[in-house]
């Protein structure tokens, strides 16, 4: 899901930790919005609870995403990174290939 969309909100994530794989782009666009911040710290604790796993894709490496709340930052620069460059060659985007059985793209580390 992309963030950067018009109509999408904070709340949409309430409830995505049930799933098992969730993927989100334009992370970086929300950077600097409390809620969204909010929101985001939010999920991947849930995530990380629950066991699942957590894509994100942005503009910038999640540790230069310019996000306000220090323990989103913290937890989000943990993550491991893949260049658009590694991407571009599989023609895919992070997240369709992510829920592909057996998977080159590293899921974000919840554990």
């Amino acid at each position: 899901m992309s963030l950067a969309i018009d109509g999408v909100h904070p709340e949409l994530l309430l409830d995505l930790s049930a799933y098992g794989l969730i993927c989100l782009d334009d992370v970086d666009s929300v950077a600097g919005d409390g809620s969204w911040e909010e929101a985001l710290f939010a999920l991947y604790e849930s995530i990380l609870s629950s066991g699942g796993s957590l894509v994100i894709a942005g503009r910038y490496p999640p540790g230069q995403g310019r996000f306000q709340l220090p323990d989103l930052a913290t937890r989000l620069a943990l993550g491991w990174g893949v260049g658009r460059s590694n991407l571009s060659r599989r023609k895919t985007s992070p997240c369709d290939a992510a829920s592909r059985p057996g998977s080159e793209v590293l899921r974000f580390p919840m554990r």
